[in-house]
């Protein structure tokens, strides 16, 4: 399972495409928006990555725990929510289900409705 910011079809089987790419974006707004990075990411109530930790706080709508406290508290919810569903759609353990950056830049511009991502690649600690 990948660690820090590469995708898994490259960490166990050497493949890489353009998903790959998205996948280490995806990564890096989860990273930015929570303040901690993927690699080394550790909590004493579990033991999952940031990624698993971003997945289990979306699932339970506690999404706002994610957020860095340094972003301070003037900041669009909307756009905050975007993002962190974007992560999330970036960081799709299938390369088919990560959609494109075009696709990215487009929904992270937009505020159109946002597919559902589906439970992303982690790794227990």
């Amino acid at each position: 399972m990948p660690d820090g910011y590469l995708s898994p079809e490259y960490a166990s089987h050497g493949v890489y495409s353009v998903k790959s790419d998205v996948f280490s974006f995806g990564v890096l707004v989860l990273e930015i928006l929570s303040g901690n990075r993927n690699r080394g990411f550790h909590r004493s109530d579990h033991n999952l990555n940031l990624l698993g930790h971003a997945w289990t706080l979306y699932m339970e709508d506690k999404y706002l725990k994610l957020i860095d406290k340094s972003i301070g508290v003037n900041y669009n919810l909307s756009e905050i929510l975007r993002s962190i569903n974007v992560g999330l759609l970036c960081v799709q353990h299938s390369p088919d289900d990560r959609p494109s950056m075009s696709a990215v830049v487009q929904m992270l511009g937009s505020e159109s409705a946002l597919p559902q991502p589906k439970q992303p690649v982690f790794s227990l600690r």
